[in-house]
């Protein structure tokens, strides 16, 4: 839809809502961002199967609201059509997606603090206190992965990159006990730099948003998207600052070793079902980079 037919639709939601300017964001893959007066973001799944989704990611939220995290999340209220959950809506963290600022600036001491102890918080939390969580990493889930990205992606790939991605899989599988037998924790599932808020202005981290990926998982997946942006050095001191009983050296060996590398293959496959594989040389790139220093 345009933003005509936005304002539309908000309008017939909430015939009280003001809206003096609307602007639209269809890129993500999951959801379509409609933000309001600069101030208030309207967040509506692009399928329409998603009402067990927003419930779930309306739990998380709540819940780690009643922790004492000290990064901020989205204040979330549901939006409702005819008693139906369609979206969610909340007041505009102030700032950007660090992913816009990424190749410009890098976490301080201060953010690797905040991100320790925000994933402390959301990892301790207790599932009974959740609505839908489930394992959805499972070793099916990532088999799957694997045969979608022989299958589909690999006929356009190089021999030596689909070589690389071969000895990341095989590894993970060999040692697939490791990442699935220990502890589930809540997860973001999928905490990258498209969802950190940084306030370029303060040079800090402002928030974390979009929790539609929250899930079961092994708690060491919640670093990959920073060893995919920023490497073992990030990642080493925001665990510097993790509260855990389990083992860091064994959950770094997991985030360098596949959850930090995985990344380029689901970025490979959107890009392929989109006929867009010639836009994936920068992250092959980055994934070759890690893997040399990870595979050593």
């Amino acid at each position: 839809m345009n933003e005509h037919l936005w304002k539309q639709t908000l309008q017939q939601l909430d015939s009280s809502l003001k809206i003096n300017v609307l602007t639209v964001n269809d890129t993500g893959w999951d959801h379509t961002i409609v933000t309001v007066n600069n101030d208030t973001v309207f967040r509506f799944p692009k399928q329409s199967d998603r009402q067990a989704l927003l419930h779930k990611e309306w739990s998380f939220v709540r819940a780690i609201q009643r922790t004492n995290t000290i990064l901020p999340v989205p204040k979330l209220s549901p939006v409702y059509d005819d008693a139906i959950l369609i979206a969610l809506t909340y007041p505009l963290i102030n700032g950007t997606p660090l992913r816009k600022v990424e190749n410009i600036t890098t976490l301080s001491q201060e953010d690797c603090r905040k991100l320790g102890h925000f994933l402390s918080a959301i990892h301790g939390i207790h599932p009974s206190d959740l609505e839908g969580f489930e394992r959805l990493h499972t070793l099916t889930f990532w088999s799957d992965l694997y045969s979608s990205l022989q299958a589909e992606v690999y006929p356009f790939l190089n021999v030596d990159l689909t070589m690389h991605i071969d000895d990341v899989f095989q590894s993970f599988l060999r040692h697939s006990h490791t990442y699935l037998d220990g502890q589930t924790v809540p997860i973001h599932g999928d905490l990258t730099t498209s969802n950190m808020i940084y306030n370029v202005g303060n040079k800090k981290l402002a928030g974390i948003i979009d929790f539609t990926d929250a899930q079961l998982g092994d708690p060491a997946f919640d670093f990959a998207g920073l060893y995919w942006t920023y490497g073992s050095d990030i990642v080493k001191q925001v665990l510097s600052h993790y509260q855990t009983t389990l083992s860091k050296e064994a959950m770094l060996y997991r985030i360098e070793h596949f959850y930090g590398l995985q990344p380029l293959f689901h970025q490979l496959l959107h890009l392929q079902n989109h006929h867009r594989l010639d836009e994936a040389q920068p992250a092959i790139e980055r994934f070759l980079a890690l893997k040399d220093r990870s595979f050593l």
